[in-house]
């Protein structure tokens, strides 16, 4: 009988902690610079910074966030996928260095030569919608938390 009680008790802490976190993780903020870093006949690269702020008492790890670039709803390119682990403290900021997308012009022809030609000739603002997931590291697994941008060019 105790031990039904024990194991019942854990559980119910278990969840509690994990739920807590999930809860928690709603209050972080990211922000999302970027920059053009390379601009050939082929290929755009955008090389992007993201701010990981945590407003809680919380700390957290998460996993290196993954940025997608859109343009029009269409997909312009994404960063790669790297397992590093990053600690962040209660009521501190991170920030992530050198994110690179590289958008390869003959992917999407339409679209990408009207952003090649605005980032070319510099005329016109250009708006991107980013998407960045930042893998919050639980006991139960990581839990993916999206947040939603627009950067102007």
């Amino acid at each position: 009988m105790f031990l039904e009680i024990a194991i019942g008790a854990g559980l119910i802490w278990g969840i509690t902690k994990v739920v807590s976190k999930a809860q928690a993780a709603d209050k972080i903020v990211v922000d999302v610079s970027s920059r053009i870093h390379k601009i050939t006949f082929t290929q755009i690269t955008i090389s992007c910074d993201a701010k990981v702020k945590n407003p809680s008492a919380q700390s957290f790890r998460f996993r290196r966030p993954f940025v997608t670039l859109s343009y029009k709803g269409k997909t312009l390119g994404t960063s790669d996928v790297k397992d590093t682990l990053i600690e962040l403290a209660p009521y501190t900021e991170i920030e992530i260095k050198n994110i690179v997308i590289e958008i390869k012009l003959l992917q999407l022809p339409a679209v990408l030569m009207d952003v090649y030609n605005r980032l070319k000739t510099a005329q016109g603002t250009l708006t991107l919608d980013v998407q960045t997931i930042v893998p919050m590291v639980t006991n139960a697994g990581d839990v993916p938390v999206k947040f939603d941008e627009k950067i102007n060019y």
